[in-house]
């Protein structure tokens, strides 16, 4: 096991005297253990964007580290969090008659670790598990021959474990909703060739878009993307001039380079604000992380190629926590930094930013 001593799934899988051994960090374990267990650390204040930031910093340590030991190539490490998930919402064939009244919400900060675990799951099937149990000793009591399966996600509740699973429809699906051809589509799942196709397809639409508002309203045009945004606005530029129909300008918001190495060393800063800010605002989704990841994704083999307009570079003014400063945009362009950092600068410092994209444009007009 990994963890520590005094916690009831410890307890329950590594009791005194049993002879199953602790483990410090992955490189000190045993590669004939065929699966290395890992309890998620419990909450330790009332700061739940504080704890989402910490839990999540910590299982991706875990789930790098593991991945760097050679000699664990074989053993499956399973996560073990604590009322991170509801039965019925992950989709498992649940019966809801056992539900304990009463019974506490959540865990908010063992939450993402679901969210990463099963990210990791995509790239290294068999490797991992995600395990969630509720605070019933018949649950903890479980765990020992829920281990010995092959299932990737579980949960246990007084003792009963629920496994996703299809199941019969029992009532009448509801009405499909109309399609909103002015409404936001989130392709996931779109990667390698299949991603390229529906980048390209979402690239001619929205050159189609461009150029029907121009003929409209008339005067100069302008594309404007942030972050991973800045990859659609810069590559509908690229589109617009190869049909003769070249912006004005570009304007990239704090926008990385689409070189995979430097996404992978700013995205865990990213997702942490991103949890932070879903703790502390009703407002934020989920969904808005899975969709950032999905962007990485789906631009993974995209290279710009430099443009005939000019192009303005928006640098936010300080790097989010524990991450390097984002690498400088390696295309010809002028920069302009503003107060904030990456999420800040379109939010506490809006104005700013706004004025400073309005002068540097009205200068160079």
């Amino acid at each position: 096991m990994l963890g520590a001593a005094g916690t009831p799934p410890v307890d329950a899988l590594a009791p005194l005297g049993s002879g199953v051994p602790v483990y410090a960090d992955p490189a000190a374990c045993d590669a004939s253990s065929a699966v290395v267990v890992a309890v998620c650390p419990p909450s330790g204040t009332t700061r739940a964007a504080h704890e989402m930031s910490r839990t999540a910093d910590w299982a991706l340590t875990l789930v790098r580290e593991w991945l760097a030991q050679p000699h664990l190539a074989r053993t499956r490490l399973v996560f073990v969090t604590c009322d991170a998930v509801d039965p019925a919402d992950e989709g498992v064939h649940a019966d809801r008659d056992d539900a304990r009244p009463g019974a506490a919400a959540a865990v908010a900060s063992h939450a993402p670790v679901w969210g990463l675990v099963r990210s990791a799951l995509r790239e290294h099937p068999g490797r991992f598990a995600l395990i969630d149990v509720d605070d019933h000793p018949d649950s903890h009591a479980a765990l020992p021959a829920l281990l010995a399966d092959s299932e990737p996600e579980a949960a246990v509740r007084r003792g009963t474990v629920y496994v996703p699973k299809l199941v019969p429809l029992v009532e009448a699906a509801p009405k499909r909703r109309p399609r909103d051809p002015d409404g936001t589509v989130l392709v996931t799942g779109g990667t390698g060739s299949l991603g390229m196709l529906v980048a390209r397809h979402l690239v001619t639409a929205q050159a189609a878009a461009v150029r029907a508002a121009a003929a409209v309203a008339g005067g100069p045009v302008v594309l404007l993307g942030r972050s991973a945004g800045g990859w659609v606005a810069h590559a509908v530029a690229e589109r617009l001039e190869s049909e003769g129909a070249a912006p004005t300008a570009v304007v990239l918001v704090d926008t990385c380079p689409p070189v995979h190495g430097d996404q992978a060393r700013a995205f865990p800063g990213m997702a942490s604000d991103v949890l932070r800010q879903a703790a502390e605002f009703a407002a934020s989704a989920p969904a808005r992380l899975t969709a950032m990841a999905r962007y990485f994704e789906l631009f993974a083999n995209w290279t710009p190629t430099p443009l005939a307009c000019p192009t303005l570079y928006v640098r936010a003014e300080h790097p989010l926590p524990d991450t390097d400063p984002p690498p400088q945009w390696s295309l010809p362009h002028t920069e302009v930094t503003v107060p904030g950092d990456h999420f800040t600068l379109v939010d506490q410092h809006a104005h700013t930013t706004a004025e400073a994209i309005h002068t540097r444009l009205t200068d160079s007009a």
